[in-house]
């Protein structure tokens, strides 16, 4: 686990990624999946009773259709007072202008990562988010991976690279105040 202080939460925004229905989760243990969705709805409802705006992320590979959003994450999505659904065509949402734009209008630069490859569009995202000089933050339990990939390896670089580490999103709703 790696804290580092408070997060401001009016300098936060969720960042849901390419949770879209068994087309896009395929690979990836249906029980460890169960269980990041609820976590995410948590700290999505969590947001939306918050007044934390939230960017909802579709990936259209190849500019192909990878299947809608699983329903229950956009149905809390849409909770939230300042959601913005986009939909990105390669792994990192900053190849999307409105997504730099959306944090901009609502004056956010410390993003809570959610959702599936870690390994590639959540870690891209967060590569991007550096460069351009954002702050992130992730737990163990939001974001995931297909099962021929290691959670551990993944997560070193989150570890190492995140304002706030964590194994459970209630340890990072904590820090932020």
């Amino acid at each position: 686990m790696r804290l580092f202080g408070r997060i401001p939460r009016e300098r936060v925004a969720g960042v849901v990624i390419d949770m879209q229905g068994e087309s896009y989760l395929n690979g990836h243990d249906s029980g460890s999946v169960d269980k990041m969705v609820q976590s995410q709805i948590s700290v999505l409802d969590y947001f939306a009773s918050n007044n934390i705006p939230v960017v909802n992320f579709r990936n259209r590979f190849q500019l192909k259709d990878t299947g809608p959003v699983l329903p229950e994450i956009l149905e809390v999505v849409g909770k939230n007072s300042k959601p913005k659904n986009l939909v990105k065509e390669s792994n990192s949402g900053f190849t999307n202008s409105l997504f730099e734009d959306h944090l901009s209008e609502c004056n956010r630069d410390h993003l809570i990562l959610m959702g599936v490859n870690a390994y590639a569009c959540v870690k891209e995202t967060a590569e991007d988010a550096l460069k351009k000089g954002y702050r992130f933050s992730v737990s163990w339990d939001l974001v995931g991976n297909p099962k021929n990939i290691s959670q551990y390896d993944s997560f070193s670089w989150f570890f190492w690279n995140s304002h706030c580490f964590t194994r459970d999103y209630r340890r990072l709703l904590e820090k932020i105040k």
